[in-house]
């Protein structure tokens, strides 16, 4: 198959990390290319076409009026379906392909901008409940545990000593972006009210509410922004915290849980199909601080002494199995068109 990925976001978040994962798993098999926007990059320059396989071809068009660079692009690569993965990029791929099989994942809630779409993917259960006037088909194809980088030259302990942490310092992780929805902010609240000794929360990421954030952190809160390579980040962390008020999957949940970190989060919609699939959740309702920071003190008293890693079933989220049932839907689509 031609497979062609379409993405007009800015940023390297979750959505960034499954259209990458899936683009280097297809591309084992087959033709892969993706379209992105040509400001894609993040202000320091970080990008996640940096993840992507050499073999993947990749088509830049403006910010504005992309339409033009898109035709060319689409004609030029002639794809047997497209894979869409914003409402952006959604938009202008009804309207100028409707005779080329048309997929889109939804990575959010349903949105309209999808309506003339041949199929979605639905990432967990809940996206089906808005889908009553959608006539395509429907699949719920999980997300799957996405895959971390092993080539960076930072350990732990260097990590530690980068951020000034002594060796003996219990640490909170997070990563997400900055902004209100995430409920990073409730973390720092809670972190703040459970005064834990000799502990640091480390929040990893950027957005609109990292300013505000940082004028109330204490010395024992560091952000270090956006990093190309979470995974000495996992390590670092001795408990990991999804704060959320709403979060329609949560990929970094299975991140933390593949390093077998104990997992902290919130009764939000994506967090609560994978805690009844993998269990050993310490689970808190949406936005109560209290009840945050309480779990943050149980888990200190629990592990502040040893550095435990737990062991869940992971095996509804598996790469291979996940990536397998996409290109089976792209099938149906293609013969039904």
């Amino acid at each position: 198959m031609r497979i062609l990925h379409t993405i007009l976001t800015k940023g390297m978040a979750g959505t960034e990390r499954y259209v990458a994962d899936l683009c280097n798993q297809q591309v084992k098999q087959h033709d892969v290319a993706i379209l992105v926007r040509c400001d894609h990059q993040l202000e320091n320059g970080l990008s996640f076409l940096s993840w992507l396989d050499s073999r993947i071809r990749v088509f830049k068009v403006p910010r504005s009026y992309p339409q033009p660079w898109m035709l060319w692009s689409v004609y030029r690569y002639a794809p047997d379906i497209i894979h869409s993965h914003h409402k952006r990029d959604a938009k202008y791929i009804a309207r100028l392909f409707p005779r080329i099989p048309k997929v889109g994942t939804l990575h959010m809630e349903y949105q309209t901008e999808f309506s003339a779409f041949d199929g979605l993917v639905c990432i967990a259960q809940w996206q089906q409940s808005a889908l009553a006037k959608y006539s395509g088909k429907v699949r719920v194809i999980n997300n799957w545990v996405p895959a971390l980088r092993a080539d960076s030259v930072l350990g732990s302990d260097a990590l530690r000593a980068k951020h000034d942490i002594s060796n003996d310092a219990f640490i909170i992780g997070a990563v997400g972006r900055f902004a209100h929805e995430k409920g990073l902010d409730l973390l720092l609240q809670a972190f703040v009210k459970a005064q834990l000794p000799n502990t640091y929360l480390v929040m990893v990421g950027d957005g609109p509410l990292r300013a505000e954030i940082k004028k109330q952190s204490t010395f024992t809160t560091v952000l270090p922004g956006v990093v190309e390579n979470i995974a000495p980040y996992y390590d670092l962390f001795d408990i990991f915290v999804l704060p959320s008020l709403s979060e329609p999957f949560g990929l970094v949940i299975l991140e933390a849980m593949s390093c077998g970190l104990p997992v902290i989060m919130t009764r939000s919609q994506g967090p609560l199909e994978i805690s009844a699939k993998t269990g050993l959740c310490k689970l808190v309702d949406v936005g109560n601080v209290n009840q945050l920071s309480m779990a943050l003190v149980a888990a200190y008293d629990e592990y502040h002494d040893k550095k435990q890693r737990l062991d869940y079933n992971l095996e509804d989220f598996d790469l291979v199995t996940q990536t397998g049932k996409i290109e089976a839907f792209y099938r149906d689509l293609i013969h039904a068109a």
